[in-house]
């Protein structure tokens, strides 16, 4: 008998590679794309996407863009329209 682990409310609490295991597996049993854990692994995803892209960037960022990137995030998360790429966010 195998037990399988409920996969955690914060993204970071797996792996990348554990999300996209989880998804394949969702997937390959038939699981809509409207099925919540669906949902759940491509929110983790996103997160670290998200998190490889600023910290591959990181050094590239100065910190008179903070505000900037934070209030982008913000309105992004909070589901605001997010400016186009070469908009500048006011």
């Amino acid at each position: 008998m195998t037990t399988t682990q409920s996969p955690p409310a914060d993204p970071q609490d797996w792996p990348i590679e554990r999300w996209c295991g989880r998804l394949g597996w969702l997937r390959s049993r038939g699981a809509s794309a409207n099925d919540r854990r669906i949902r759940q692994c491509r929110r983790a995803l996103a997160y670290w996407r998200l998190m490889g892209i600023l910290s591959d960037q990181r050094d590239l960022l100065g910190a008179d863009v903070t505000d900037t990137v934070q209030a982008v995030l913000h309105d992004a998360i909070t589901c605001r329209r997010v400016p186009d790429r070469g908009q500048v966010a006011s």
